[in-house]
């Protein structure tokens, strides 16, 4: 559960500070959404750990 509350954290400060800035710098605002997409990929990614590569049937090619 403290993973997933760090996550509302960073989200909640992300888009203040995005909605802060993006009437000055609508680029920085989508460097930060995607850095905030990237981040969400990432955590679920480490929730969700991806299978190794079966070795075995690389080799059989």
């Amino acid at each position: 559960m403290s993973v997933w509350l760090v996550v509302v954290v960073v989200v909640v400060v992300v888009v203040v500070v995005t909605h802060s800035i993006a009437l000055f710098t609508p680029f920085l605002q989508l460097s930060l959404f995607f850095l905030l997409l990237f981040l969400l990929v990432f955590i679920v990614l480490q929730r969700k750990p991806i299978p190794p590569v079966d070795v075995c049937g690389v080799e059989d090619w």
